[in-house]
């Protein structure tokens, strides 16, 4: 009986528990809709309304370019920019940008 309890505490209670502390955040990092506010509002002057870039040095998302990345990797760079993307921290916050990148997993 006692392997019993233990096998379903370690089965059942242990994954629930950790569900309930980790997936609420990156659940709230999540706001497709949002994202897709941000994104035209930000983003589709260079990478397109539709994902297709306008712009040559800008990937296309709508092919999927850069978006092999983890969404840590996309959103730093969000953050710092480069030569040719502007950066945008203090801009739009942190939540916001991982908003951007839940819209771009999906855009194609």
């Amino acid at each position: 009986m006692r392997n019993l309890s233990f096998s379903l505490v370690r089965r059942v209670l242990l994954p629930t528990v950790f569900a309930c502390l980790w997936l609420p955040a990156a659940a709230s990092a999540m706001d497709v809709i949002n994202g897709k506010r941000l994104y035209v509002a930000n983003c589709a002057g260079c990478h397109g309304s539709d994902g297709q870039s306008v712009i040559p040095q800008a990937p296309s998302f709508a092919r999927g370019e850069r978006l092999q990345q983890a969404d840590f990797t996309l959103v730093n760079f969000i953050k710092t920019g480069s030569q040719t993307h502007p950066p945008f921290l203090g801009i739009i916050v942190e939540k916001e940008m991982y908003d951007v990148v839940a819209y771009l997993r999906i855009i194609r």
